[in-house]
């Protein structure tokens, strides 16, 4: 490679998108193996479950431009509300970078006697796919506020029936510990490790 060539190159970017602190754990382990890792975090527009497509697609068209993605950086969106907003998109953006995104793994979860935990509009997006579900409105604002006071009082009437619970929204597994002592004999499962793993293939760490 010349020096031209060499000056032109520009390192790859991992973007991790949010918008509140869900993705943090996502950032985290990514940057362990790839360094060139970066946080976009939304906190501007939180909470982003709660809003309509026509809000959120302007939200998030809004924050592509300021992202400014080149073509060998990876976006990671990791939020299944706007994972939903992506999809519905998919023909307008033409993006020629990678998209990775969460809620692919949470739809390649579901099986029988499984429930996607997750928010109104993901709740709305999952309807249309005919998958269970249960949205919890403004669970994820309460975890964002670390409002363990109030988490409780807002899972008091919340019964969940199936044995297996979905993470459909990545502030949920926050409260594990508040959730498996709420909901006893639950398996709660979290996409997270499958997106790590999806990640890693993309950037070459693990073989296809």
């Amino acid at each position: 490679m010349g020096k031209k060539a060499l000056s032109l190159y520009q390192e790859p970017r991992l973007v991790i998108y949010d918008s509140g602190i869900g993705g943090e754990s996502i950032f985290k382990k990514s940057k362990n193996f790839f360094k060139n890792t970066v946080f976009f975090q939304d906190q501007g527009n939180f909470p982003y479950g709660n809003k309509d497509f026509e809000s959120l697609s302007k939200i998030f068209l809004s924050n592509l431009k300021k992202l400014s993605l080149k073509e060998n950086d990876i976006l990671v969106l990791a939020c299944n509300t706007i994972s939903c907003v992506y999809l519905d998109l998919l023909d307008q953006l033409n993006a020629n970078y990678k998209v990775l995104y969460i809620l692919e793994h949470v739809i390649q979860s579901v099986f029988e006697d499984r429930v996607v935990l997750c928010t109104s509009y993901t709740s709305n997006f999952l309807n249309k796919l005919n998958i269970k579900n249960l949205a919890i409105d403004n669970l994820a604002c309460l975890i964002e506020k670390k409002d363990v006071a109030n988490i409780l009082k807002h899972l008091l009437n919340i019964v969940i029936h199936e044995k297996n619970v979905i993470y459909g929204c990545t502030h949920y597994p926050i409260i594990e510990n508040i959730l498996k002592k709420k909901y006893l004999n639950k398996n709660f499962i979290n996409p997270e490790e499958k997106l790590i793993l999806d990640i890693k293939k993309n950037i070459g760490l693990i073989k296809c």
